[in-house]
């Protein structure tokens, strides 16, 4: 789990029925490449890779997941996109993208890096 002031989680049974609400905090979960979402996606369309590079991080998960995390902390909610996190960081060269899911509230979609 991840916090975030921008999030609300919610915590579902198998019937699809909220069960529990857990407010600024995201979960990024195992996923699935083929349906585009968590990080089983992140890595297989290699954002991870982008975003150790843009970011200048070190080679291993733990580094993107936490920056990641870092970037749902002090990152903004786009206006125009409410399932968009931005973070601006202090890279000239990039910020960090965070798609949040629109049908598992709190659930990461995906990450990656966007041109500044």
């Amino acid at each position: 789990m991840m916090k975030s002031s921008h999030v609300t989680t919610k915590v579902v049974d198998d019937g699809g029925k909220t069960v529990e609400t857990i407010d600024r905090v995201a979960v990024l979960k195992k996923g699935s490449a083929p349906e585009n979402w968590g990080w089983e996606h992140i890595v297989d369309k290699d954002h991870h890779n982008q975003i150790e590079n843009a970011f200048d991080l070190r080679d291993n998960d733990k580094s993107v997941k936490d920056f990641i995390a870092e970037g749902l902390e002090k990152g903004y909610m786009n206006p125009d996109d409410p399932i968009e996190i931005i973070w601006d960081t202090t890279n000239p060269d990039h910020k960090l993208l965070i798609i949040l899911s629109d049908s598992s509230p709190g659930s990461l979609t995906t990450a990656y890096p966007l041109p500044k």
